[in-house]
Formats: structure tokens, sequence, C-alpha cells
């Protein structure tokens, strides 16, 4: 981090490990850095307290599939999607039908539209996009919201931090 006056090396996030943070965000009182920490295990909530220089690694998990899963909502917390259930296992392989409909004419190039072949990549598709939106506090607790378990694609908090706009 570098004073934007003087251009100092303020302090440094060197992780523990490899290096493997990404969505790194200021909390708004610029205390804290936030991140997400992709390593063995999944990708976990990290925070970097700037003024003692020290990181911490939540044990939250996090769901980056839609880009930057956690946005701060004030100075000491923040919003999140996270895994609905981290202990779940992928659904198993199941055989389904493969229906395709082809009404004629040349159909020489695949659609985008068609990427999921079956039941089967539906439903893998479902469990490792799914998340929970949650508030997360610094100090690592973690209240989950109602019943928002879903394909939440995009979450973006009120600027006061009271509501959510989820698509």
């Amino acid at each position: 981090m570098l004073d934007v006056r003087t251009g100092a090396t303020l302090a440094t996030w060197a992780s523990a490990g490899e290096p493997a943070l990404d969505h790194v965000e200021f909390s708004p009182d610029g205390r804290y850095l936030s991140a997400i920490r992709f390593r063995t295990g999944g990708p976990r909530l990290a925070l970097f307290d700037v003024d003692a220089g020290g990181e911490r690694v939540l044990p939250v998990a996090v769901n980056p599939a839609f880009e930057a899963p956690c946005d701060w909502i004030g100075d000491g917390a923040l919003q999140c999607r996270v895994v609905p259930d981290e202990k779940a296992p992928p659904p198993a392989a199941f055989v389904s039908p493969n229906m395709i409909e082809h009404t004629g004419g040349a159909a020489r190039t695949r659609t985008y539209g068609n990427l999921l072949n079956d039941a089967y990549e539906e439903a893998l598709f479902e469990h490792y996009f799914s998340s929970t939106l949650a508030v997360v506090d610094v100090g690592g607790r973690v209240r989950r919201i109602g019943e928002t378990t879903g394909l939440l694609a995009r979450v973006t908090p009120s600027p006061d931090g009271l509501r959510a706009l989820v698509i």
C-alpha cells in the first residue's frame, strides 16, 4: 500500500504461503483490506489490518462464481455471497435424456445457449454457482440473510448498507 502524497510504502500484504488473492478492496474507513484468498480448501474471505499489518482469514466459504462475492456495507461489515452448505457433496452422476431439437437447415456451429448438455450438468452448475447472502463482520461472525439461497448473479448493496439489489 502506498501513501499517494509521498509515494512511500506504508504496508505490504504478504499473504502466508503462495500468493493467491483476488478482489482486493478497502473498507470505507480505510482500516482494512478485504480479499478473496484462493488456496486449498476453497475460496475464503481474508482481511488485512492496515495499521497492525496483519492478515486474518475468516472461517467463511465465499462463492466467487459470479465475480467479486463481497462488498463493504459499513466500516466493520461486508455483504457476501457464501457457499450454502460447504459440506454438501456435488450431485452424483445420473443418466438423463439428452434432447436435441433440429428443425432442419444448416447447423454447422453450436450456439452458446446450449453449453449444458443434460440435467446432470445443470445440477452441477446449480451446485457450484448457488450462493446464500450473508453479512460477515470483521470479527468473523456470519449472519445468513433469510431465504436467499439460489443463483445470485449480482448483489449490489444500497449506500446505507440496509438493502440489497439481488439479480
